[in-house]
């Protein structure tokens, strides 16, 4: 687990990228975007920060995670900052499957099997095909079926769903259309995502 030092940050003073609030059990991460992705995904442009790392100006937003999960989340971000200034660098930081398969045998380095698939790789495959599925009904102009998509994988019932994408519609109607877009989700999935 990550150390809370001086570093670690509190983003409670910020807005979400969307300007929608946090919930009671949520908190406020950062991400990295660009101003391309922003403006196609209609960010709020006031919300968004651009801070630098190394010199180098990397665009930020904010956007709600469950306060179990900032840990992991902020670790992600590091990464995203890490992998978009590689982007600019001329220095190659590849290494070869002999070089690595090398250090794993090495006791002096942290080496890690490239060759091996994990629980955790799957998982992250997982959400990964996830994000790709949200972003689909998005792009598609569908946001009530990206927002259940997104609240079904958060953990959220049925009942809070409803009451929260579908308002006007009564429970029962709610819950055919929670159903059928797991189902047409899932079709989604197999057809487009799902690693064959």
């Amino acid at each position: 687990m990550a150390t809370k030092n001086e570093f670690y940050k509190d983003f409670s003073n910020r807005t979400s990228y969307n300007d929608i609030p946090c919930k009671d059990d949520e908190v406020l991460v950062p991400f990295v975007t660009t101003y391309d992705e922003a403006r196609y995904y209609r960010f709020n442009m006031d919300n968004l920060e651009t801070w630098k790392f190394y010199g180098k100006r990397v665009l930020v937003g904010f956007t709600p995670v469950r306060s179990s999960a900032k840990d992991s989340s902020m670790k992600l971000f590091n990464s995203d900052v890490h992998e978009y200034l590689n982007r600019f660098s001329n220095i190659s930081d590849d290494l070869s499957l002999d070089q690595m398969m090398d250090d794993i045998n090495d006791p002096d380095k942290n080496a890690k099997d490239p060759t091996s698939t994990t629980a955790t790789e799957d998982l992250e495959l997982f959400y990964m095909a996830l994000d790709m599925l949200i972003e689909f009904y998005d792009k598609c102009q569908q946001p009530r079926k990206s927002s259940c998509i997104r609240m079904l994988s958060e953990g959220y019932s049925k009942q809070e769903i409803a009451e929260q994408v579908t308002p006007e519609l009564k429970k029962s109607r709610a819950y055919e259309f929670i159903q059928q877009t797991q189902k047409d989700g899932l079709k989604l999935f197999l057809e487009n995502f799902h690693i064959k």
